[in-house]
């Protein structure tokens, strides 16, 4: 039986690097949601990105049936276990998510969230990646820019707690943190969590 794993995470300070150390951990084939339906929209190939389209291009958000379409033929794609990041996150995105995997026979095995000891510093990090340029072109200060990640941050968990009391799901949290070595530390989180 195929296996997969989520990771529930805002793209900040530490992400990447987690999911890195969690395939290598693992040896599951690593999928970033937001970054493939970017790019997918992009180039804009077939009928499903097509669709997705034109509710972007109206100013619309994609409804959650074709955001778990996109998801779930990623996951045909490839007969490796896998590492799903950044979807599903909405507890309607979730419901959908975990009635296709049930359909294909696939198992969830974990699924991650990822909290920050100091939030300031993501923020920080996360101006010092997108420059001086883009914030001037929005006109944000740190503290704009702090406030969005916060509100962001805040639905998140809210929209974690929701999925953790409407299915019973539990979720292996991992704290990032300003740490020499986070490969280490990240494997060393990641063990705990899997008793190993």
């Amino acid at each position: 039986m195929k296996k997969i794993q989520v990771i529930y995470a805002l793209n900040l300070l530490g992400r990447n690097s987690f999911c890195e150390t969690l395939s290598e951990f693992t040896n599951y084939q690593l999928i970033y949601f937001v970054d493939l339906i970017k790019e997918s929209l992009r180039i804009n190939l077939d009928p499903l990105i097509s669709k997705m389209k034109s509710y972007v291009d109206n100013g619309k958000i994609i409804p959650p049936e074709l955001l778990n379409d996109y998801a779930i033929n990623l996951i045909n794609d490839s007969e490796n276990d896998q590492i799903l990041v950044g979807y599903p996150n909405k507890p309607e995105q979730y419901e959908l998510f975990i009635n296709s995997l049930k359909e294909l026979n696939i198992r969830l095995t974990s699924s991650w969230i990822i909290d920050y000891e100091n939030i300031e510093e993501a923020v920080k990090n996360e101006i010092e990646i997108k420059g001086e340029v883009h914030c001037k072109k929005v006109d944000w200060t740190f503290d704009d820019e702090k406030k969005i990640i916060m509100e962001r941050l805040s639905i998140f968990k809210n929209d974690k707690k929701e999925i953790e009391e409407r299915f019973n799901q539990k979720f292996k949290k991992i704290v990032i943190t300003e740490n020499d070595n986070l490969k280490d530390y990240y494997l060393k989180q990641i063990k705990m969590h899997n008793k190993v």
